[in-house]
């Protein structure tokens, strides 16, 4: 019995280890996230402030567009003109200001192997966006990143705020469009390495809880909805704490990324969309209306 039971552990790890490499093909990558803990790469949720904030207009509605794993660096690239001629389609004569997208959020796996010309690729794609933009009108149109997992291979868990913007990993903001709202505040947090850790999730308990705008979250893994166990962070009690978090201090919005097929769960007071991968030609835009409170979503095909 000792002996079937040990047989039976290392084909379970075998097979998990095989899933792990050979589903994304990336041979041994993935055994290369964890070379910094994310409590040395993000101990704190950073604010950002002055001109790292959005302009996101005077009206109490607006939009901003949300990309995911679009991993640059891969055998199948999203087309980037495509995307491009349907981002200008929002600026038409026929659609509504309220659906201009003023800022863009990207849910993690910018890059596909964790490597500097692979996040330079993605940067040149947020420069062609923001350059459409700026044509637009919006001369200062930004682009916000959270890491993945895949952003993490090749120890390129270590340099990615070097090369992407904001040039940090834990983030948060606040605008407020309606002078007369409380706007609404706006969470990026660090979970390359499938966990926040202790320090962030210190930082982000406190921050939430002393933040009385209505809010909205971006990670990369799941917490709850989508893809099984395998994609969800996996300490259970990290995730029953986070929603917690979530449903006691305002959060109107959870956004993820990591499972290609998207999810979603509706907990009543807040939404959790796992979003689909832009690879499939698709994006999502957000609609915030600060008056209501509220956040609805629209998936756009390109």
């Amino acid at each position: 019995m000792k002996k079937y039971i040990r047989i039976k552990s290392v084909f379970g790890f075998s097979f998990l280890l095989s899933a792990l490499c050979s589903s994304c093909s990336y041979g041994p990558y993935p055994l290369t996230f964890f070379q910094q803990t994310v409590d040395e790469r993000a101990p704190v949720v950073t604010e950002l402030t002055g001109s790292d904030l959005p302009s996101v207009g005077t009206a109490a509605e607006y939009s901003f567009l949300v990309v995911t794993d679009v991993h640059f660096g891969s055998d199948d690239p999203i087309p980037q003109d495509r995307f491009i001629r349907r981002f200008n389609k929002f600026f038409a004569s026929t659609e509504p200001e309220s659906r201009y997208p003023r800022f863009l959020v990207c849910l993690g796996d910018c890059a596909d192997n964790g490597k500097p010309e692979e996040w330079n690729s993605y940067n040149a794609f947020l420069s062609d966006v923001e350059q459409a933009a700026n044509a637009k009108g919006l001369s200062d149109f930004k682009c916000y990143s959270c890491i993945g997992n895949h952003d993490c291979y090749n120890y390129g868990g270590s340099q990615f705020a070097q090369y992407v913007y904001p040039h940090v990993t834990s983030y948060k903001f606040t605008v407020r469009a309606d002078s007369s709202t409380s706007g609404f505040s706006y969470y990026f947090l660090d979970t390359g390495n499938g966990t926040l850790g202790n320090k962030q999730m210190k930082s982000f308990a406190q921050k939430i809880a002393e933040d009385s705008s209505p809010k909205i979250v971006m990670t990369h893994y799941q917490i709850f909805s989508g893809g099984g166990n395998i994609f969800l962070i996996q300490d259970y009690t990290e995730r029953n704490k986070l929603l917690s978090l979530f449903a006691k201090n305002k959060v109107k919005l959870v956004l993820e990324g990591h499972w290609h097929g998207g999810a979603s769960y509706d907990f009543g007071v807040f939404n959790e969309l796992t979003c689909k991968t832009t690879m499939k030609r698709l994006f999502y835009l957000v609609t915030v209306n600060e008056t209501n409170q509220t956040a609805r979503v629209e998936e756009i095909k390109f």
